[in-house]
Parts: C-alpha cells; sequence; structure tokens
C-alpha cells in the first residue's frame, strides 16, 4: 500500500509529479491542517504558511515524519515533534544563495550604489553565520567590505570560529547590520527581541536590514529610531504580523518575506524537504536536482532582471493595503518570480 501522505496543495502543485511517486499525497489547503481522517497517515509535508501544533498531532497517530518546506520552523511546534519521537525534516540551506542576493541588493539600494559596486571601507555586521549568514559574509568581504561575524551558537559548536559576540561587535560604529537567525524564544541563545532598543541604540547612522523573522526586531523601536534619524534605513524582507504587516510604510525597503523566494530557492527547498521525507518513509530517494536548475537557468539569461527582486515589487509591496482586499501580502509574494545563479550540488 502507497504511503500515505498530507501535504500542503501549494507544495504539490510547485513540484514535479514523480517527487511524489509511492505515496498516497492528500493535498489539504493551509494555514490549519484537517482534524478528519487522519489515520493511517505517515508523513506530513508543509510549507512556512502552514501550523503545525501539538493538537495537530494527537489527529496523526500513525504519523513517522514531519517536513517543512522552508528553512525556519517557528511554524511548527517543534517540542511536540520531538516528544512523538518523529524526525522534522527541513528545506534549511536550499534558499541561501537566494537570500544573499537579496542583500547584496539591498545592500546595494542603501548605500545608493550599483549592484557589485565595491564595499570598501564599509563595516557591516552579520548576526547568524549558517548557510546564508556564511554566504552574505562570503560576498560582502568579496566586496571589499570588513564583516563581522556574530554567531554564539556556531562558535560553541566549531571551537575556532571567527566570531565576536553581539556586544563586542558594536563596540565599534557599523555601516549595516543584517539578521540571518531563526526565531528561537528559549534557550541561553534565544532571539526573539534580540535586536531590542539597547541595541539599535548603538547603530547610530547603520542599515537594518532583516532577512530572518519579524519577532527577532523590535519594531517599534525601530521604527522611532528611523524616525528621529538614528537609523539611516530600515530594510526588511521579514516582518511581524505577516502576511498582513502592521508598519509597511515606516520601512525605506521591504518585500514580502521573498529573500529566499526565488524559482531555484524554492525548487531547492523542496527537494530536501520531500527528499528527507522519502527517506524517513522507506522511500526511494529523489534524483539530483541538477537536471531541473539547468532546464531553468537555461530559460532565462543570466543578465535577466528576474534574477533579482526589484524597485517594482518594493513599490507594490509598499502600497499592497490599497491594492489588496485586507492588506494581504500574500498574493504579491505568489505571483513573485526570480532565479538566482548559485552553484549545482
Amino acid at each position: 500500500m502507497a504511503a500515505r501522505v498530507w501535504i500542503q496543495r501549494s507544495l504539490s502543485e510547485a513540484v514535479p509529479t514523480s517527487w511524489l511517486a509511492g505515496m498516497a499525497a492528500v493535498p489539504f489547503d493551509g494555514p490549519k491542517l484537517p482534524r478528519n481522517d487522519g489515520a493511517d497517515v505517515v508523513g506530513l509535508a508543509v510549507r512556512s504558511t502552514a501550523r503545525v501544533t501539538a493538537g495537530d498531532l494527537r489527529y496523526l497517530p500513525d504519523l513517522r515524519v514531519v517536513a517543512t518546506a522552508s528553512s525556519g520552523t517557528d511554524h511548527v511546534d517543534e517540542a511536540a515533534i520531538e516528544a512523538a519521537w518523529l524526525p522534522l525534516i527541513t528545506g534549511r540551506g536550499g534558499n541561501a544563495e537566494a537570500v544573499a542576493d537579496w542583500v547584496q541588493w539591498a545592500l546595494a539600494r542603501s548605500f545608493d550604489q550599483p549592484l557589485g559596486a565595491s564595499l570598501v571601507g564599509r563595516r557591516v555586521v552579520v548576526v547568524g553565520v549558517g548557510a546564508v549568514g556564511g554566504r552574505v559574509v562570503k560576498r560582502l568581504t568579496g566586496l571589499g567590505a570588513t564583516v563581522i561575524a556574530v554567531d554564539p551558537p556556531r562558535a560553541q559548536r566549531e571551537p575556532g570560529f571567527a566570531h565576536v559576540d553581539l556586544d563586542r561587535a558594536l563596540r565599534q560604529p557599523c555601516d549595516a547590520l543584517t539578521l540571518h537567525v531563526p526565531l528561537t524564544r528559549n534557550g541561553p541563545h534565544a532571539t526573539a527581541g534580540l535586536v531590542n532598543e539597547a541595541v539599535i541604540a548603538r547603530l547610530p547612522g547603520a542599515v537594518l536590514l532583516n532577512a530572518a523573522r519579524g519577532g527577532v526586531v523590535d519594531e517599534d523601536a525601530a521604527i522611532a529610531a528611523r524616525r528621529r534619524g538614528h537609523l539611516s534605513r530600515l530594510v526588511f524582507d521579514t516582518l511581524l504580523g505577516e502576511p498582513r504587516p502592521e508598519h509597511i510604510r515606516q520601512y525605506d525597503l521591504a518585500t514580502p518575506h521573498i529573500a529566499g523566494h526565488s524559482r531555484e530557492g524554492r525548487l531547492r527547498v523542496a527537494w530536501l524537504a520531500l527528499d528527507g521525507l522519502r527517506r524517513a518513509l522507506s522511500l526511494s530517494p529523489l534524483p539530483p536536482l541538477a537536471g531541473l536548475v539547468g532546464d531553468l537557468r537555461a530559460a532565462v539569461p543570466s543578465d535577466s532582471l528576474a534574477c533579482r527582486p526589484s524597485a517594482a515589487l518594493d513599490h507594490a509591496v509598499r502600497t499592497f493595503s490599497e491594492l489588496l482586499p485586507g492588506g494581504d501580502f500574500t498574493a504579491i509574494r505568489a505571483a513573485h518570480r526570480r532565479l538566482e545563479f548559485s552553484s549545482l550540488p
């Protein structure tokens, strides 16, 4: 009998049907999971727009694996999943190159420079140096910036990792601070409210970029600092209350959580999630991505504007409350298409 898997419809419709071979895939529409007919469901595959709670798990007594086609996991109850002895598969790192594209583009706009211009003389603090932050560090260093890496958890895991803590990093003025951490509320390195009023006070004249999660920044404090000229720019891709953020007009640059939302990035994230789910269910692994990614790249010229975010998108998001019922930017996000040219696996 084919493995019965609940899969969010927006995910199942975005991948080749061959990726679902061997499964009895049952699509559902988010953000809530169905609360019926959960017997014999052995796999669950979602995007970041769905919510997976402890209550949901009780309706899925035969569940063997949870997979999310996203880098972040704040939409799932990790503690409940762990307590149920279930593996959690993510797409972490799959869209890292796309997010690094966004940071490079956003910084160039914030500094009023062409994309790819020299950053010699700029000092940038990168908070979170994982798959995304590591690429950001590499790119900005290559453009001549002085980059300060802040990642206490990684420093604990990897003795010798070149790192300073945030307090030390801000003892000297910086031109920009960019965030690439998960949203966590517990533990010694919790990130909720990490960039608070006290931290913002130490960023005079700086650009504050957030491509992590909305809750990492005290947005009220950041907006107040921008209004009085203490911060030079607020550049956010992830916002509190999305897809209906409250303060969209207060940012200098705002995009609808699409930093990693490129065609290639989304495909890689989905591949990581579904390949991991298949392996956990003892199904055949997915074939390598090289062929599909190659076809995507061949369809888009390397100098195309589709390869990076656009000023038109920023304008669309800034005015979305007038254009869309309820001020929900989901439609704009869904219509966004671009392709980054990262290295093959």
